[in-house]
């Protein structure tokens, strides 16, 4: 169960046809298995766009290699660490992950 975190503010469009999110926050909690690389979470009310930041709570460690995340059924992106390819995180950690437009890179957290 999800819900999005109060003070959704919006949208911005700086005029080139791409939009990102500002100040959009969600959270959800993952439960896939610890050697599973395709991590899934599902988000009321998210929507996939570069910038978003997110908070996932990991019920499991993560012993798999290259993880990705799935959010809302959207196509599964990696999940990197700021500065490196590896990302590994205790079971009950609770993740910021802000997506770039490629990868959802783990922000503001110790790894």
């Amino acid at each position: 169960m999800a819900s999005q975190v109060n003070g959704y503010i919006g949208k911005l469009n700086p005029g080139n046809g791409t939009q990102y999110s500002l100040g959009s926050t969600a959270y959800g909690e993952c439960s896939t298995a610890a050697g599973t690389a395709a991590k899934t979470v599902e988000m009321t009310g998210f929507t996939l766009m570069k910038g978003a930041t997110i908070f996932v709570k990991f019920t499991n460690t993560n012993s798999a290699t290259n993880p990705t995340l799935s959010v809302n059924s959207t196509t599964a992106k990696p999940l990197v660490k700021y500065g490196s390819s590896t990302i590994n995180w205790s079971a009950g950690a609770v993740l910021c992950l802000t997506y770039d437009g490629t990868n959802w890179v783990g922000t503001s957290v110790t790894l």
